[in-house]
């Protein structure tokens, strides 16, 4: 006549469903996705290590959430970013004078990072890097989506050669 006992449902601890939504993954920002995709291919594609360009650190965190198994070079015009950065997991962080990169323009800064990379011994003529640039870490102006990785050679000429 009595109705059997029940245990009450546990709440779902399924971090990837959204309210009101079952069993459907979040969507990641374009700028995890990126870090996410240059961990893979700096892995696929043997590549000696990451070079990030970075104001804000969120792409430098990002790839060191996935656990790359190479070294992340992140350069940085703040040295409070770099600092911070240092704490990650794989992640050598440089802080870059602004007065230093003054008159260098966006397109150019990966090359010069490369060189500074080179110049320090992290780096030598034919390996591989990949490196990863976010849009508003390079001008805030940009809008989030300007994410861009590629994978680059370095020669024995003065920049990189791209592949």
């Amino acid at each position: 006549s009595e109705a059997p006992l029940r245990w009450p449902k546990a709440p779902s601890t399924n971090v990837w469903m959204n309210a009101g939504e079952q069993n459907e993954r979040s969507p990641m920002s374009e700028l995890e996705v990126v870090a996410r995709a240059t961990v893979a291919v700096a892995g696929e594609s043997a590549a000696g290590m990451i070079l990030a360009l970075t104001r804000s650190g969120n792409i430098a965190h990002l790839l060191s959430k996935y656990r790359p198994g190479v070294p992340v070079m992140v350069f940085t015009d703040s040295s409070d970013v770099a600092r911070k950065l240092s704490l990650r997991r794989g992640v050598f962080a440089l802080a870059i004078d602004k007065e230093d990169v003054a008159g260098i323009s966006d397109y150019e800064r990966p090359a010069e990072a490369l060189q500074i990379a080179k110049e320090m011994g992290w780096l030598s003529a034919g390996d591989k890097v990949v490196i990863v640039t976010a849009g508003e870490d390079i001008d805030p102006a940009l809008a989030e989506g300007s994410v861009s990785m590629r994978v680059v050679t370095m020669s024995d000429f003065e920049g990189p050669m791209f592949i």
